[in-house]
């Protein structure tokens, strides 16, 4: 009988630590990791509002809930990296979560600070479908 409680014990404690480890690795994919030069910047995702191309080519912006920040890469590499983030548009990457309003006459996202960006009419069922599923 002890081997069997020994058994039991060390089955819980592998159920424990897999738990464990799984959440870890999930916490760690909760953050949106860019390089700016030689600085590598490490934000919450949900402080992500949207990512869109930048004026100077090449580069992307980000639009956070405290500020902006530019850097070098490309819409669909930043898409396959975080499945969570939501392409609404050719030049848009959302975070679904951070929405505050859509209007649909005019295919107009808003975030907070006051910032929108545009949703294409291909995209308006999906995201509808993630506000409700996601909020």
């Amino acid at each position: 009988q002890p081997i069997e409680k020994i058994r039991d014990e060390l089955i819980e404690n592998l159920i424990l630590a897999s738990a464990r480890s799984i959440a870890v690795s999930q916490a760690k994919q909760q953050n949106f990791s860019f390089a700016i030069s030689s600085q590598i910047y490490n934000l919450p995702l949900n402080e992500l509002l949207f990512i869109e191309p930048s004026d100077i080519p090449h580069r992307l912006k980000i639009h956070t809930k405290t500020g902006e920040y530019e850097f070098y890469g490309k819409l669909g590499e930043v898409n396959k990296r975080y499945p969570q983030l939501f392409r609404s548009a050719k030049s848009a990457l959302i975070n679904v979560d951070n929405i505050t309003q859509y209007d649909g006459p005019r295919k107009l996202i808003s975030f907070e600070n006051a910032l929108t960006c545009k949703c294409s009419i291909t995209k308006v069922k999906e995201l509808k479908h993630r506000m409700k599923i996601e909020r």
